[in-house]
C-alpha cells in the first residue's frame, strides 16, 4: 500500500481536493478493524473501525501540518498531519479532558489543534511496521478495540500503551524516499514490459540525468513506494497497461487458498472500482489476462500447498510403494486376493492407525495409476467380499465354505463394459452378482481442499472404510482388464455409486513479497481433515442428495468448480445419475445399453423342458409350466461361473449359474436329498450347489441339453401332466427324457459356447 504523490504534499494554506479513489486504510493491528469516518454525520457520529468490505470511507489522507506550537506532546523532529477521511472529508480529532470513547470524532470546517496528530512507531511483533497515532494537544493515543464493531470499542487513551492502540498504515514519512531523477510522466518504458528491460532503461536514463543514487532508490521514489519489489510491480504494470484500485495489497488470511477465495476477498477491497475484481488481479500478479492470474495465483497456492508436510501409501506399511499399490488398485495384491479379516492384525492396526494420523494432517501423495483423470474423480467398484464379521457384506464363517465367493453389499447395477471392449459382455439383473461401488470427486482447482487431498480420500475409501472395515476387494469381473479402483473414465458403465467427500480447515496468508504474491499456511495453524458422507444435490429436483456420487458432482458443478462437460462424461459412466438412491436401476443400465449400441437390453431366455413342454420358472422357489406366452418369472441368465471344485464337474470347464431375471435367485440342487427334495433358488450367497453345466443331449432329432449340478451330480427335471413346483426336482442314474431341456444359448446375454 502507498500514498499518492498529492497525498504526501505539505498542503498548509491550499485547499485539499478529496477524492473518494485515493487515500489508504488505517488497520489495527490487534483487532484487524479498519477506521472510518462516514459521510453526512458529524463529530463524534459515524466515527468507528469495521471489518469485511473495504469501503470508500476506510480510506484516508495524512495532510502534513503545522505542529501546536503549546504543550509537551510534540518534539521538534515529530511531522505533525491532519488525518482526513478521503470520502466524507472529516478530519480525526481526539479532545483534551476527555477518555476512551469520549470526545473522539471527525468534523469539518475549521482546523483545530486537536485535529493534528503524530505517528510514532512501535513494535507489532510482524515484519509489517505499525504505528501509534497520538493526539498533538491531547496525547491520546487512536485505538479499536477486539470482539467489537463499528462505533463500539473506538476510542483514545493515554497511559498503558496497549496492543489494540496500534495500527498498520502503509505511509512513507518525510526522507524515507530520495527526490527522483526522472519523470514517470515522461518517461517511455518501451515495449518490452518485463522488470529486467524496465531495469535496462532505467539505468541508461538515470546515467544520462547524472544521478547519484541508486537503481533501488530511483525506483521506489519514482512511485513513492517504500518497497523495491512492490514498486517494480507498479513500473510493469503501468508499462503493460494495466491499473488498480487498491491501493496497495492487503495481506490476506483465508481458508484455503484458491482463486475464487481470493478473488472474493479481493472484490471486498475495491467497492466503486470502474473494474472488476479479476482485473484488479491481473495487477498484482503481473498478467494480461484472467487466465494467466488464475495461472499465477494457481502456482503461488501450489507452493504454499508445497510446505506441508507430505505422506505417501509407503507409510503404512514400507511394502506398499507405487507398484504395489498399482496392483492394488487393479484388484491384486494378496490385500485382495486373501481371505480373512484385518482386525488385529499387523496391516490392520497400521491401516486404523494411519487412518488417525496421518490421513487426517498430512497430504498424500499419489497412486501412479490413479494421476491425470480428466473426470476429475475417482470410483472403486468391489466384488468380493472377504472379512466377515462385520456387518457388511455376507461373508461368514467357516470361512473356506461362506467366505472364498461371498459379496459385498449390493449398491448397483453393472450395465455393461465400455466401448473399449466392445460394450460386450452386458450385465442384465443380478448377472454380474452383488457389487458394490464407491468414488470419490474434486474441484478443478488444483489447490481446492478436495483436489489437493483427493488421495487422502482414496485412502480413506479404499483401504480404511471399504477393505478395512467391510473386508471389500477385487474387482467386479475377474480380468486384467477391469480395475478395482480407476479414474472413471476408466471404469464400467454403472447405475450409481456411493460417496465420501473431503472435509478439511487450514488458513493460508497472501502477502506481497517483493512485488510477488506468496500464499503460506498460517503459523500455528494446522490441516485437519474430515471424511463425511457427500452432500450432494438431486441433479433430476435440485434436492438434497446425500451419499451419492452422481449428486455431489451436480453439486461441484452447481458451484463452478467443475464444468458442464464433465459433469455429462461422468454421468456417461454413472447412467442412472437421475434415480440416485435407486441401488436396482436396471432401466437406466438397459437405456444406457440401447442408446450406446442400438440393440435391444437383454431379458433372459426361456428354459424348455423337451418332454414336457414345461417353462422353468422362480418366485421364492422353483417350479415350471405350460404357459403360452413366455412370463417374466420363465426368463433366466445362463451365467458364467467357476464351479468351485464341485465332484461332478466338467474337467477343464466353466460351470454357469442359472438365475431367474425376475426374481433373482439361482437355482440349486443339494447333494444327498432327491427328487424334488433339496431343489430350489435362493439369492444370498453363492455355494456350490449352485454351479451347473450343460450336457449336450439328442431329443427327437433336435439339440438339447441336460442340466447337471457340478455339485451334487443331479440332473434337473420337470415331469409331464404336473404343474407349479409339483415334479421339478433333480436325479441321479438313469437319464430320462424328461431331464432333457431346450436352451437357445445364442440368445443369453452372453453367448455360451
Amino acid at each position: 500500500m502507498k500514498l499518492t504523490t498529492a497525498s504526501l504534499l505539505i498542503l498548509a494554506a491550499a485547499p485539499v481536493v478529496y477524492s473518494q479513489d485515493d487515500g489508504i486504510g488505517i488497520t489495527n493491528a490487534h483487532s484487524g478493524r479498519r477506521l472510518y469516518a462516514q459521510s453526512n454525520k458529524w463529530w463524534e457520529s459515524g466515527v468507528g473501525a469495521g471489518h469485511g468490505t473495504f469501503w470508500a470511507d476506510q480510506k484516508w489522507h495524512f495532510v502534513e501540518s503545522s505542529c501546536p506550537t503549546y504543550g509537551d506532546i510534540v518534539t521538534i523532529d515529530d511531522t505533525c498531519y491532519e488525518i482526513t477521511n478521503a470520502h466524507s472529508g472529516r478530519r480525526l480529532y481526539a479532545q483534551s479532558g476527555r477518555e476512551w470513547e469520549s470526545g473522539v470524532g471527525a468534523g469539518l470546517g475549521t482546523v483545530y489543534d486537536d485535529q493534528k496528530w503524530i505517528l510514532q512507531e512501535d513494535d507489532c511483533g510482524v515484519d509489517e511496521r505499525c504505528f501509534l497515532i497520538v493526539n498533538a494537544v491531547s496525547g491520546r493515543r487512536l485505538y479499536a478495540q477486539a470482539g467489537r464493531s463499528w462505533e463500539s470499542g473506538v476510542g483514545a487513551g493515554v497511559g498503558t500503551v496497549y496492543d489494540d492502540q496500534k495500527w498498520f498504515i502503509d505511509i512513507i514519512l518525510p526522507g524515507e524516499l530520495v527526490e527522483p531523477c526522472l519523470d514517470l510522466e515522461a518517461l517511455d518504458l518501451g515495449e518490452d514490459c518485463t522488470a529486467d528491460a524496465i531495469e535496462t532503461k532505467l539505468l541508461f536514463e538515470m546515467d544520462a540525468a547524472g544521478c547519484d543514487h541508486s537503481l533501488e532508490e530511483e525506483v521506489k521514489a519514482l512511485v513513492q513506494e517504500r518497497d523495491y519489489g512492490e514498486a517494480m510491480l507498479e513500473l510493469v504494470n503501468t508499462c503493460s497497461g494495466i491499473e488498480r484500485c487498491m491501493d496497495g495489497w492487503y495481506d490476506l488470511t483465508i481458508e484455503g487458498c484458491t482463486y475464487q477465495k481470493i478473488l472474493n476477498k479481493v472484490e471486498q477491497n475495491i467497492p466503486g472500482c470502474p473494474h472488476d475484481a479479476a482485473t484488479e488481479l491481473q495487477y498484482w500478479t503481473s498478467t494480461s489476462t484472467v487466465q494467466g492470474a488464475k495461472d499465477a495465483i494457481a502456482d503461488m497456492c501450489g507452493a504454499g500447498w508445497d510446505v506441508l508436510s507430505e505422506t505417501t501409501f509407503a507409510n503404512i506399511n514400507p511394502e506398499w510403494d507405487d507398484d504395489f499399490m498399482n496392483e492394488y488398485v487393479n484388484g491384486k495384491t494378496y490385500l485382495n486376493t486373501e481371505t480373512g479379516s484385518f482386525q488385529d492384525t499387523d496391516d490392520g492396526n497400521a491401516i486404523s492407525s494411519f487412518r488417525g494420523n496421518e490421513a487426517a494432517s498430512t497430504v498424500m501423495q499419489s497412486v501412479p495409476d490413479l494421476e491425470g483423470c480428466a473426470l476429475q474423480s475417482i470410483m472403486c467398484c468391489f466384488g468380493r467380499d472377504r472379512q466377515p464379521n462385520d456387518n457388511n457384506g455376507n461373508c461368514a464363517e467357516p470361512l473356506d465354505s461362506s467366505c472364498v465367493n461371498a459379496d459385498p453389499a449390493d449398491n448397483t447395477n453393472l450395465c455393461f463394459l465400455s466401448e473399449e471392449f466392445g460394450h460386450e459382455p452386458v450385465f442384465p439383473g443380478e448377472t454380474e452378482g452383488d457389487i458394490h461401488c464407491h468414488g470419490l470427486a474434486w474441484a478443478e482447482d488444483e489447490n481446492d481442499f478436495t483436489a489437493q487431498l483427493k488421495y487422502n480420500n482414496f485412502f480413506f475409501v479404499s483401504l480404511f472404510d471399504h477393505m478395512y472395515q467391510r473386508g471389500y476387494v477385487e474387482s467386479t469381473i475377474d480380468s486384467p482388464d477391469i480395475p478395482m479402483c480407476a479414474c472413471i473414465e476408466d471404469m464400467q458403465p454403472v447405475s450409481r455409486s456411493d460417496c465420501t467427500q473431503i472435509d478439511a480447515t487450514l488458513k493460508f496468508t497472501i502477502t506481497l513479497e517483493d512485488g510477488v504474491l506468496t500464499a503460506m499456511p498460517l503459523e500455528d495453524d494446522e490441516l485437519k481433515i474430515e471424511f463425511n458422507s457427500c452432500q450432494g444435490t438431486n441433479p433430476s429436483n435440485g434436492n438434497n442428495q446425500n451419499n451419492d456420487l452422481a449428486s455431489y458432482v451436480h453439486r461441484l458443478h452447481n458451484r463452478g468448480k467443475l464444468s458442464a462437460d464433465t459433469q455429462d462424461a461422468i454421468f456417461d459412466i454413472l447412467v442412472g445419475y437421475n434415480q440416485p438412491g435407486n441401488n436396482n436401476n436396471e432401466a437406466a443400465c438397459a437405456a444406457a445399453y440401447e442408446d450406446v449400441t442400438g440393440q435391444d437390453y437383454p431379458q433372459g431366455i426361456a428354459i424348455t423342458n423337451a418332454h414336457s413342454g414345461r417353462k422353468l420358472y422362480s418366485n421364492n422357489d422353483i417350479g415350471a409350466s405350460n404357459s403360452a406366452e413366455l412370463e417374466d418369472n420363465q426368463k433366466w441368465y445362463l451365467v458364467p461361473s467357476s464351479c468351485d471344485g464341485g465332484a461332478y464337474a466338467p474337467v477343464g470347464g466353466d460351470c454357469l449359474e442359472l438365475l431367474n431375471a425376475q426374481s433373482n435367485r439361482r437355482a440349486f440342487a443339494q447333494a444327498n436329498k432327491y427328487w424334488e427334495g433339496g431343489v430350489g433358488v435362493y439369492d444370498g450367497y453363492v455355494y456350490p450347489d449352485q454351479k451347473w453345466f450343460l450336457e449336450e443331449a439328442d431329443y427327437n432329432g433336435e439339440q438339447a441339453y441336460f442340466i447337471v449340478n457340478a455339485y451334487s451330480g443331479r440332473r434337473l427335471y420337470a415331469q409331464a401332466d404336473k404343474a407349479g413346483t409339483s415334479g421339478v426336482g433333480a436325479g441321479v442314474g438313469t437319464k430320462y427324457d424328461d431331464q432333457k431341456w431346450f436352451i437357445k444359448l445364442e440368445r443369453n446375454y452372453e453367448e455360451l459356447l
